[in-house]
């Protein structure tokens, strides 16, 4: 496979980085099945492949685990918790019972408490933090329920289980999640009150002042973030797939750490209709002293036409 940074439009750009080997953050996918009354499992997997193709450049490493690769996702958490880089766990509205034991059987310690423990970042889209699994396509008992959540963060009352509550986009909304509409419904919010010492709210994208959704919240004693993204029903379903991205692009690429990959392109990746003489610029990896840049159709097999050195003018462009 050539792993190469790689622009579509009528033709084809790759840019090649050139740069020491630095560490970065990674990322998994759960990808087992979601509550199919708030998140569709076709919907689900269309949105974590439309995840990895616009945000997989941030990360030195991206899995993806479905319920019958318990034992990988398993060793893969405990490799990751402690590695001094900030990991991220996406979860569909559905908690595995290899992070979290079913029926809150072990609140206290679990792999998902380590995880957070360990200054990482959950983000959950859907259904309510922890609350049920569906692994292997039905609905497992015991569920977790509300006690899922508070034992994880240690937040008592941190979600609120309220149908079709109306709430208004911040401006921080618009600028890090543009997807998201001026107002939109979330049916499981999180409570602002419940946000207790040592967590604190780091960033609200939509809320009320009582409750909010979407929203961050960051332990300070152990720097762990959890993130909650249109916690709705399949009624009130946002673009999950473009707000995660949003969010992973706009707002925690600094907290990602050092990618040494090239990234951000102008015209975007994808883009149509551009025309075949545009200037193309992009953002330069972290630490790269270069980038090589290759032109042509085959991302294989495609000559070197430029190397652009890490000197002004930034970002690196390319007038082909």
């Amino acid at each position: 496979m050539c792993k190469k940074f790689i622009y579509f439009f009528f033709f084809m750009l790759v840019v090649v980085l050139a740069a020491p080997f630095v560490m970065a953050s990674d990322m998994a996918f759960y990808t087992g099945f979601p509550n199919d009354g708030w998140y569709s499992n076709a919907q689900k997997d269309i949105d974590v492949a439309y995840i990895i193709a616009q945000t997989g450049h941030l990360f030195g490493d991206v899995q993806t685990f479905d319920d019958t690769q318990a034992t990988a996702a398993g060793a893969w958490v405990a490799a990751n918790i402690n590695d001094g880089e900030m990991d991220i766990i996406w979860l569909p509205g559905t908690m595995p019972s290899v992070l979290y034991p079913l029926g809150n059987t072990s609140p206290d310690g679990s792999p998902a408490e380590l995880w957070l423990d360990g200054g990482n970042m959950f983000i959950n889209v859907a259904d309510w933090f922890a609350y049920c699994s569906y692994e292997g396509g039905t609905r497992q008992t015991p569920d977790n329920g509300a006690g899922g959540a508070e034992n994880i963060l240690d937040l008592p009352g941190i979600i609120t289980s309220a149908d079709g509550v109306s709430l208004t986009r911040t401006a921080a909304g618009a600028t890090y999640m543009p997807g998201l509409p001026a107002t939109l419904i979330s049916d499981r919010q999180v409570t602002l009150a419940a946000v207790t010492a040592p967590w604190e709210v780091s960033e609200i994208f939509a809320g009320n002042g009582t409750v909010a959704d979407p929203i961050v919240i960051h332990n300070t004693a152990t720097d762990a973030y959890m993130v909650f993204i249109n916690q709705a029903d399949i009624a009130d379903t946002l673009n999950r797939g473009a707000l995660t991205s949003q969010f992973l692009l706009n707002w925690a690429a600094d907290l990602i750490g050092d990618n040494p990959y090239p990234r951000g392109p102008t015209p975007a990746n994808g883009a149509i209709g551009v025309p075949a003489d545009a200037n193309l610029s992009w953002t330069r990896g972290d630490g790269a002293l270069e980038d090589e840049v290759y032109f042509g159709t085959d991302p294989c097999a495609l000559p070197k036409v430029a190397t652009i050195q890490n000197l002004p003018p930034f970002p690196p462009t390319w007038n082909p």
